[in-house]
């Protein structure tokens, strides 16, 4: 969710109705391009080098990094989420 909400200009906490389905038909225009979503499944693509780009939590792209020297982490400047 938070990426679609992110792609709108919506807040990552966002409780609106209208702007929480907006960002759900906003993921869907995007599934022509999604190779997966749950994170196990999307780790085995980014470690085999069969995905261009993920969205993770630290720890897991910590582990792909550990087994693929070639990938990068970025924390864009846009917007991020911090966990407490």
């Amino acid at each position: 969710m938070g990426v679609g909400l992110n792609a709108l200009g919506y807040s990552l906490n966002s409780k609106n109705t209208k702007q929480l389905q907006e960002a759900v038909d906003k993921l869907y225009t995007l599934t022509p391009n999604i190779k997966a979503i749950v994170a196990d499944e999307m780790k085995g693509y980014m470690i085999q080098n069969n995905a261009a780009i993920g969205v993770s939590f630290s720890g897991e792209a910590r582990q792909m990094l550990e087994k693929n020297d070639k990938l990068r982490y970025v924390v864009p400047t846009e917007s991020q989420q911090s966990l407490v």
